[in-house]
């Protein structure tokens, strides 16, 4: 099975889900607080992608 990002260009969809994980852990769920709202830490984000392209978590 090829990996998008690593093998191949992404498609459509997988681009979409790859904008999607962007935009997550901003309702106060985030490892990295700002001061109204929290970001994804470095875990955070590296789950979210292993999650959607059935990466090693």
């Amino acid at each position: 099975m090829s990996l998008a990002f690593v093998d191949r260009v992404p498609s459509e969809a997988e681009l979409e889900m790859f904008r999607l994980i962007l935009s997550t852990y901003q309702d106060g769920s985030g490892m990295l607080k700002r001061k109204d709202h929290t970001l994804p830490g470095w875990r955070d984000f590296e789950r979210a992608v292993a999650v959607t392209f059935a990466g090693q978590i």
